[in-house]
């Protein structure tokens, strides 16, 4: 172990209101892409990036991956939307808020 300590001035902020939902799946996919602009208003980003609206974000997380997030009382309509609009279609969905 080191000898070297190390400070850091950081500010967390606790915000119960937020709802995330972890989209896996083809990304690059009409449907799913259909699936995120319905619940979201928002174009999957770019590899590395985030897409924000307001109280509303798409991030990518990796090539399979998104992290969508938006009112903490939207995510349940978001997650039946996402999952009825990707039926028979390999994906997960899952609420992590």
């Amino acid at each position: 172990m080191s000898d070297t300590a190390m400070a850091c001035d950081a500010t967390l902020i606790h915000h119960a209101k937020i709802g995330m939902i972890t989209l896996r799946g083809n990304l690059a996919g009409t449907k799913l892409q259909s699936a995120v602009k319905a619940v979201s208003g928002l174009q999957v980003p770019k590899p590395n990036a985030v897409a924000f609206d307001g109280e509303t974000g798409v991030c990518w997380m990796s090539p399979d991956e998104l992290l969508l997030v938006m009112p903490h009382d939207a995510a349940p309509a978001a997650l039946v939307t996402l999952n009825d609009m990707l039926a028979g279609q390999h994906h997960l969905a899952v609420d992590v808020s």
